[in-house]
């Protein structure tokens, strides 16, 4: 972790990051049909993810995952399936997988970056577990309220679930290729569509989180 951030986006506890992004890993993996400890699949692309995860005998309150369906509520009767990559964290996996120089770099990153400060908390371990992320980060709009270090890393999430490998030599060959830059870019404009639609108004009220609150 960089002992400064630039322009103050994230908190200056790395302690911070860490556990905001070992919670939205943790939800990752569930919403792909994984579990996040093992990284072990559970379920498949378009299976009921509630009856799914409760085969697994996980108990589980289904509103902390359906924030990142892009459901206009948490309550909405909706059922919520285990997801397939967006088309475009799709396409850019498939990048990373392809590109020899990319892949080398991505997986030089991931084991020169430093762990989390809390060894209970899980990390990104490699380009799947990211590209995962990316796609859970591309329907869920940013809360509002809770601790002001905390709302930080929520309120840039690509930028928090990157930050540990920054500074490393391999995520610097990675962050600075055209082509990894080209495909950042494509899933930021994704993102804005969704922030800009209808979808992202689960987060326009004046409860707990809400931008109104």
């Amino acid at each position: 972790m960089p002992k400064t951030t630039v322009c103050r986006w994230l908190p200056k506890d790395p302690a911070v990051v860490d556990a905001f992004v070992s919670d939205l890993l943790e939800r990752s993996c569930l919403i792909h049909g994984r579990d996040p400890k093992t990284r072990v699949r559970f379920a498949n692309v378009g299976e009921n993810l509630e009856t799914a995860i409760r085969k697994t005998g996980k108990r589980l309150d289904m509103r902390r995952l359906r924030c990142h369906y892009g459901l206009i509520t948490v309550d909405q009767p909706q059922v919520c399936t285990v997801r397939a990559l967006h088309p475009i964290v799709q396409e850019f996996q498939d990048y990373v997988e392809r590109e020899g120089v990319v892949y080398a770099a991505f997986k030089q990153m991931f084991q020169q970056a430093p762990p989390p400060q809390s060894p209970g908390q899980e990390k990104i371990k490699d380009y799947v577990d990211l590209m995962e992320t990316i796609d859970t980060i591309l329907t869920t709009a940013p809360t509002h309220g809770g601790d002001s270090a905390s709302q930080m890393a929520a309120s840039v999430p690509l930028y928090a679930i990157i930050s540990r490998f920054c500074n490393t030599p391999g995520g610097y060959s990675a962050f600075t290729h055209p082509g990894v830059n080209e495909r950042f870019g494509r899933v930021f404009l994704a993102w804005n569509v969704h922030l800009t639609s209808s979808a992202s108004k689960n987060v326009i009220h004046d409860g707990e989180g809400g931008w109104l609150s």
